[in-house]
Parts: C-alpha cells; sequence; structure tokens
C-alpha cells in the first residue's frame, strides 16, 4: 500500500468508519500535527551509540505523533536487532523522551544474556522481545541483539533447568526492564 498524500510506503493505517486510509509516517505526523496543535521536533534519523563497552552501534530513529501520545523507536541497523520504544505523553518534552532513548539503548547494548557457548548468564534470565520471522512463519525470540528461533530457544534453555521453578513476565515495549 502506498501513502494517499505522497504515493510513499505506507507504514500506518488510519481506520475511519467502514474505510482505512494508508499514510507514510512524513504525512501521518503531519496530519496529527496540523489537527492537534502539535509541533514535530527536529531529530536525527540516524544515531550512533556506544556503550560503556564494547563497539559502537547505529540505530535508525522514527517519531510518531498520534492524538493521545507520541512515540520514539530506534531499531539497529546491521546485522543484529536491538529496538528500543519510548512512549510519552504529548506534554512530555521531546528532549526528555530522546535522552531516555538514548540511556535505554545504552543499557541493551551493554548488557549480555547469553554467553558465547550459548547458555545463560550467572543471573540465568534472558531478556529480549517476541518477533514474526516471515521467512520461516514463526517466532524469533530476539536476546542480545540476536534473533532465536522461539522453540529452539525456550528448548535448549528450558531443558537446561529441569526442576527449577520458572517464571515468565511479559512487559509492554515501552516500559524498562529491569
Amino acid at each position: 500500500m502506498n501513502c494517499i498524500v505522497c504515493g510513499a510506503e505506507s507504514r500506518i493505517g488510519v481506520i475511519d468508519k467502514d474505510s482505512c486510509t494508508h499514510y507514510c509516517r512524513t504525512c501521518h505526523n503531519t496530519m496529527m500535527a496540523d489537527r492537534f496543535g502539535y509541533d514535530i521536533p527536529e531529530y536525527p534519523q540516524e544515531i550512533t551509540v556506544k556503550p560503556s563497552q564494547g563497539k559502537q552501534r547505529r540505530f535508525s530513529v522514527e517519531y510518531w505523533a498520534y492524538p493521545d501520545c507520541k512515540i520514539l523507536t530506534a531499531d539497529e541497523i546491521g546485522p543484529s536487532h536491538y529496538h528500543c520504544l519510548v512512549v510519552g505523553a504529548m506534554d512530555r518534552p521531546f528532549t526528555e523522551m530522546w535522552d531516555e532513548l538514548i540511556r535505554r539503548l545504552k543499557k541493551q547494548i551493554s548488557v549480555k544474556y547469553v554467553k558465547k557457548d550459548g547458555n545463560l548468564g550467572k543471573d540465568q534470565k534472558a531478556v529480549g522481545y517476541l518477533r514474526y520471522n516471515k521467512e520461516r512463519d514463526d517466532l524469533d525470540y530476539v536476546v542480545d541483539g540476536f534473533p532465536y528461533p522461539w522453540y529452539e530457544f525456550i528448548a535448549q534453555h528450558i531443558d537446561n533447568y529441569e526442576g527449577w521453578q520458572m517464571k515468565i513476565e511479559f512487559i509492554d515495549s515501552s516500559d524498562e526492564v529491569e
């Protein structure tokens, strides 16, 4: 689908009664700004983040405006798949959201849950997110920026802990995991 305003690839569909209108991010944000009186901030659409130790990583950044909130996302450019999302109320300062995004990205790329041998680290936990892999028509569990087939990751790690207690916790992608 293409954006009805500029013809670019659509990124969002706005449902109104019985129809769905498709927009690119830029046209969607412009429409929201016009309709609700928002200012669309200027920001770099690509950033480089360096953790306290390790190599720097590049991220593409997107800003989305909605009637009741604004969203700032960062997705790693390259072979790994770190992803961060910060949601704010419309009156939250953009600079505050930006600072939180950078802080959370640095934290994400600094913490490693899976050791080089494929086992979990000393804390016995893995923090990541589920993502659909259309090439395999199945879910990946992305940990430390790397996608693992969901069932393969779970089978490997659950088998190692037979008899242990287990906690599975789902947290909104905009919330920070402690």
